[in-house]
């Protein structure tokens, strides 16, 4: 059967990746939560330049976000932070169209479909997160190279000839599915939180994974009880900070 668009249960996915996270690593505070009558600063006229439809202006309304308040972001996965569509500076800098492309934009020379909204966004390192309301699905992929292509050295002809639609190419999950695999990848240790910070995620790759670095702080996470009960909490979270700072006075090269 194919997937199709919940509003209950993509904001029911979202909470709990974010709930997953505060308890794995994050500081009390950093998700906020919507009041029950929704976001009081998103209405039709503050999001009016992204030209969203209703059921995106709905959803946005009643998910939860992450406290910004200035300075280093911090991150749902690596490179890559929430879009803060409630915050009315956000909301102010989007009237400005090279703004808008820069914050609610993610893949590059499209202009996404009122159905579909960007949740996340990265650097080069980060990923995407678009959520198609129309199919009911996230499609997650690589703002610089969504297709192993670098697009800031293409045109758009040459990334794909077929134009605005190319991203849907991307992976795609249904949207339970998506948000369970990233647990998932913080659960095996191919994420993990990093030694310097909520304002990133330790991606382990091929290049890391002889990494002593990297070595280290998995058995730092061993050694407290990671993964816990699989949910980010019933593990030794502050003894593995404070293990982690005594590796980080020791090796240099995270």
């Amino acid at each position: 059967m194919a997937p199709s668009y919940s509003h209950e249960a993509t904001i029911r996915a979202l909470t709990s990746y974010y709930t997953f996270l505060t308890n794995l690593y994050l500081s009390p505070g950093t998700v906020i939560h919507p009041p029950p009558t929704g976001w009081p600063s998103i209405i039709t006229q503050s999001l009016a330049p992204l030209n969203k439809n209703p059921t995106v202006l709905h959803l946005l309304q009643h998910i939860p976000y992450f406290a910004q308040a200035g300075g280093d972001k911090v991150v749902l996965a690596q490179g890559t932070w929430p879009v803060s569509y409630h915050d009315t500076n956000f909301q102010t800098q989007i009237q400005d169209a090279a703004q808008r492309k820069y914050l609610a934009e993610p893949v590059y020379e499209v202009t996404l479909p009122e159905y579909a909204v960007c949740l996340a966004k990265g650097t080069r390192d980060g990923y995407y997160i678009i959520l198609d309301t129309s199919r009911g699905v996230i499609v997650w992929g690589k703002p610089a190279e969504p297709w192993g292509n670098k697009t800031n050295d293409l045109t758009p002809n040459e990334i794909d000839p077929e134009g605005p639609e190319r991203w849907k190419r991307s992976e795609t999950f249904e949207v339970g599915d998506f948000f369970e695999m990233l647990k998932e990848k913080f659960r095996r240790m191919e994420w993990m939180p990093h030694p310097s910070g909520a304002t990133d995620v330790y991606e382990v790759d091929e290049r890391l994974e002889e990494n002593e670095s990297c070595e280290a702080l998995k058995g730092i996470l061993r050694d407290a009880g990671w993964p816990g009960d699989w949910e980010g909490g019933g593990w030794d979270r502050k003894g593995a900070d404070e293990k982690t700072l005594e590796m980080m006075d020791e090796l240099d090269d995270l």
